[in-house]
C-alpha cells in the first residue's frame, strides 16, 4: 500500500487516458485512505474512453478488450463506492461491470453484499438465484450465497454501517 500511495503520489494530476489509468490503479492499490482518489481517477479513465495508443490489447475468454476494460474499471469503481457507503453507486458501477462480461459470477456476488447493505435482501436473493452460473465453482458459490442471504432474512439482519474511526485509520475489510 505504501509504495502504490508513493507511485500514486509521483503521478500528479494526470492529463491524458493513460495517466488516469495508471493513477486509478495506483490510488486503488495504495487502500482505503485513496478510496476518494480511485473514485476520482477511475471516472476520468472512463470518460477517456478507456484506451490510449500502445495500450496492452488484453482481454478476457468471450469479452472484446473494451467490455474487459470496462469490467475491470467498474468494478474498481463499484469496489470504491462500497468502501466510502455510496451503495446506490457501488450498485450501479457493478451492474455496468456485469453488463460488460456477465460470465464473471464474482459480481453477482459483489451486487448481492451492496444489496444487503442496502436492506434489499430479497433482491438479492433473487439475483443470486436467476444470474448466469455456467461454471461447476460457481454454482457452489451460488449455493452458499443464497444460503448466507436466506440466514439473515430469517433472522432478520438490518445493515447499519460501522462509523468511520476518529483517526485517519484505515477502514478494516
Amino acid at each position: 500500500g505504501a509504495i502504490a500511495a508513493h507511485a500514486s503520489e509521483l503521478c500528479g494530476n494526470p492529463t491524458t487516458a493513460k495517466g488516469y489509468c495508471i493513477k486509478s490503479w495506483a490510488c486503488e492499490w495504495a487502500g482505503a485512505k485513496n478510496r476518494a482518489e480511485t473514485i476520482k481517477w477511475t471516472l476520468k479513465w472512463i470518460e477517456s474512453g478507456m484506451c490510449y495508443p500502445g495500450m496492452d490489447p488484453w482481454h478476457y475468454p468471450g469479452c472484446t478488450v473494451k467490455q474487459s476494460r470496462e469490467y475491470e474499471a467498474y468494478q474498481r469503481l463499484g469496489k470504491a463506492f462500497e468502501g466510502e457507503y455510496m451503495f446506490e453507486e457501488a450498485f450501479s458501477s457493478y451492474k455496468k461491470a456485469f453488463a460488460a462480461r456477465p460470465d464473471a459470477y464474482n459480481l453477482v456476488v459483489s451486487i448481492t453484499k451492496v444489496l444487503s447493505k442496502m436492506n434489499r435482501l430479497d433482491d438479492a436473493i433473487e439475483l443470486a438465484r436467476t444470474a448466469p452460473c455456467n461454471d461447476p465453482l460457481a454454482k457452489n458459490i451460488r449455493r452458499d450465497v443464497i444460503k448466507e442471504l436466506k440466514e439473515k432474512k430469517a433472522r432478520g439482519y438490518v445493515y447499519k454501517p460501522r462509523k468511520k474511526p476518529a483517526t485517519d485509520e484505515p477502514l478494516e475489510g
